[in-house]
This record gives C-alpha cells, structure tokens and sequence, in this order.
C-alpha cells in the first residue's frame, strides 16, 4: 500500500508485509488519532496482525447501514491455551 504526505509528490509505502526465515512482519506508518475512528483502518490493523500471528483472517461483512466491511461478530475466539493478557 503506498500513498503520500498533502503536499509532497514522492509516493513511499505506508503498509507491508515481508517474510523472511520464518516470521512475518506487517508493517504501517499509518495511524493519526483520527485514523482509528474509520473502520476500514482498524480492520486493516485486525487483518495484518491475525496475519503475522498466523492466524486466520475471518471473512467481513458490512454493519447494517454503514456501508463499509467489519469483522463477522461471534468469530473470534480465545485461541486454546491462550492466558490472558491484564
């Protein structure tokens, strides 16, 4: 994913993704406070960190008059073994 800063013309990536020996890493410089109200953001951060834990991306669907994907409800779930996290 690339994009670039108002006013500037050099297009640099702002999201991605890269496997090497094994891992995976995501990556974005995205993330303005006012990023986090859209919910296409927060599902591309939902996306790429299922992803690099390696775990399946649940399919999406879209909320009841908003017009944009969100996350199927009642998918996600502890994974087995999982501890919780206070």
């Amino acid at each position: 994913m690339e994009g670039r800063v108002k006013g500037q013309e050099t297009i640099e990536p702002v999201t991605w993704v890269n496997t090497s020996e094994g891992r995976r890493v995501f990556y974005t410089s995205l993330g303005n406070r006012r990023d986090f109200e859209l919910p296409a953001f927060r599902r591309l951060l939902l996306n790429g960190t299922l992803w690099a834990l390696g775990r399946p991306v649940p399919p999406t669907v879209a909320p009841r008059g908003a017009g944009e994907a969100g996350p199927v409800p009642g998918r996600f779930q502890k994974p087995a073994g999982a501890e919780a996290v206070e």
